[in-house]
């Protein structure tokens, strides 16, 4: 489950923010000026991502993605 929060709340409470990212799982929306959200996620997350995106079809790696996802 996501937290949606202001640019302005987020400020205010930057570390209880990262800390439910970090301890939590959770994932932030920080929505910002001109309709445009940033998205913080814990690190492991990012690492799966970028691994996804970066894994050439027929290698091993991109077998495990298969399996595990």
């Amino acid at each position: 489950m996501s937290i949606e929060v202001t640019q302005s709340d987020f400020s205010e409470r930057v570390k209880t923010y990262l800390d439910q990212v970090t301890k939590n799982n959770q994932t932030v929306l920080v929505t910002c000026s001109q309709q445009k959200t940033a998205t913080i996620i814990p690190q492991d997350q990012l690492n799966t991502l970028l691994d996804a995106v970066t894994a050439k079809e027929g290698s091993l790696d991109y077998m495990l993605l298969l399996v595990t996802n």
